[in-house]
């Protein structure tokens, strides 16, 4: 006769039966299904997905950050074992040479430090000051 007999239950578990709502376009397409049986149930859908979907975005940045520290970590490790082959070998060399170990180059260099500066005069009036370099530490 053109009248389903069925309940509102039965028509949206029908349109529902091929939706996977563990997903947020499968909770968007379950939305449009219910919109015209139940517009409530499909606005709390709609606000599900948007929960949903901001989850997921969140668990991938936590991945991608979580990936990024193990490679730092892993080439962190990889620059302590460079720089500890390095002092070996070093130390092979000079014993090698018969050089007492003391002398050998067993650490990483830093640059020299700069000249230590003594002012001669009061700053100028855009905060610069002339001084005299003296080339030894104090």
């Amino acid at each position: 006769l053109g009248i389903d007999p069925r309940t509102t239950g039965e028509r949206l578990q029908d349109q529902l039966k091929n939706i996977d709502t563990s997903t947020p376009q499968g909770l968007i397409d379950a939305a449009r299904a219910v919109e015209s049986i139940d517009p409530i149930r499909a606005n709390t859908l709609r606000q599900a997905a948007v929960e949903l979907r901001q989850k997921n975005e969140d668990r991938e940045k936590a991945n991608r950050i979580q990936d990024l520290q193990i490679k730092e970590a892993e080439r962190q490790d990889k620059d302590r074992q460079e720089q500890v082959r390095i002092r070996t070998a070093n130390a092979e060399k000079y014993r090698l040479a018969g050089m007492p170990e003391a002398h050998a180059e067993t650490a990483v260099r830093t640059p020299a430090r700069a000249p230590r500066a003594m002012p001669t005069a009061a700053a100028g009036p855009f905060g610069m000051s002339i001084g005299t370099c003296h080339g030894h530490e104090p």
